[in-house]
């Protein structure tokens, strides 16, 4: 009896393994993208993003971590939205667009968010 159980049980978990598989997500957004800043106490902002369109956000300092939290991303037609859930920050819309440098920029209103990184 025990034996039928944990074999009932080990193929309901099987099942619900199979059936709840992430589909994969290509898209170009997804890695590493950063700014690095002078003249003001961050350094350096930094965004990851996965293919299950949630990112983490960490601003630098000369001396570390200053800030760190998670973000949500959502793609549009025209764009990505990025939201941060839990803090003050209001969204941003951005685009994906190329320098003339060869890299890839996350911009808003025609300004640089984040540049790709390697």
């Amino acid at each position: 009896m025990k034996r039928r159980l944990w074999l009932l049980a080990a193929m309901t978990v099987m099942l619900l393994i199979n059936c709840s598989e992430v589909p994969e997500n290509n898209d170009p957004i997804l890695g590493t993208w950063h700014k690095e800043l002078s003249d003001t106490s961050i350094q350096k902002q930094e965004w990851i993003f996965n293919d299950v369109y949630l990112g983490r956000y960490t601003e630098y300092g000369t001396k570390g971590i200053l800030f760190e939290t998670d973000f949500k991303w959502e793609l549009s037609e025209t764009g990505y939205t990025l939201s941060y859930p839990g803090t003050d920050r209001p969204p941003i819309w951005v685009t994906l667009e190329s320098l003339e440098s060869g890299s890839t920029a996350l911009m808003a209103s025609k300004t640089i968010v984040a540049i790709r990184s390697n």
